[in-house]
């Protein structure tokens, strides 16, 4: 008797912590869902506007690093119309120029195919063609942000392009000018050497050797191809010959 009333009692308990341990469930996934309400409500408001910021704080990243490279555009240009005026062959003015893009194309930070793009300007969009920097890039103002574009991409703007072409013109002028005055045994005085030896200021794009074929600019890479910069941005290679 006495052990099946133990029994009994055992059942009872067991029957009884199972009760208990399902109403602990039931509450857990209670606080469990309050929790995921509580999450959804606050912090993904919270994440959307750090995320926000960081969006504004690139753009600001990208515009500095923009008007650097713009400085240091500007002594590289300057440098070069100082060497150009030394030897009496004074660069083209460009005229700026309004136009509305036909295509999609990147706005970099720099003259450069390795820099950052700061967006893209989208077919439709009106941009401003402020400058020739004379390595076959155009630098441009769309939307209060100034980058710079290939020159290749204006190949369908002849207001534009026949500018460019007077600036690979005169540029072609000056390498013959120089490689004629080396020819010579000619060189600069001691202020225009300095000058000339200053050209650490401009940026690596102007590093590589430079032609022209059919108004584009060939450039010599370090193996030795030959190569210009299509409208899509993108390397296109030629053949020895040229």
């Amino acid at each position: 008797m006495k052990t099946y009333t133990l029994l009994i009692f055992l059942i009872g308990l067991t029957l009884n912590t199972k009760g208990q341990d399902q109403l602990i469930q039931k509450k857990i996934d209670s606080l469990q869902k309050e929790r995921d309400k509580l999450i959804a409500s606050i912090y993904p408001k919270q994440i959307e506007k750090l995320s926000q910021q960081n969006d504004s704080l690139e753009k600001e990243r990208l515009k500095f690093v923009s008007y650097i490279e713009n400085i240091n555009t500007q002594i590289g240009g300057n440098l070069k119309e100082i060497q150009s005026l030394q030897q009496g062959l004074p660069l083209p003015k460009f005229e700026k120029q309004t136009i509305i893009v036909k295509g999609s194309i990147p706005l970099k930070t720099a003259p450069d195919l390795t820099s950052n793009i700061i967006y893209w300007i989208a077919t439709g969009d009106e941009i401003i063609v402020v400058d020739y920097i004379n390595n076959d890039w155009a630098k441009v103002i769309s939307k209060n942000y100034t980058g710079y574009v290939l020159g290749s991409f204006f190949d369908s703007y002849p207001e534009i392009n026949n500018q460019i072409r007077e600036f690979k013109n005169h540029n072609e002028k000056v390498i013959n000018l120089s490689k004629t005055q080396s020819l010579n045994g000619t060189t600069n005085s001691p202020s225009q050497a300095n000058t000339l030896s200053n050209t650490n200021y401009q940026s690596s794009y102007n590093t590589t050797t430079s032609s022209y074929y059919n108004s584009r600019t060939i450039r010599t890479g370090p193996r030795g191809g030959r190569y210009y910069i299509n409208s899509n941005g993108n390397k296109t290679y030629v053949k020895r010959n040229r």
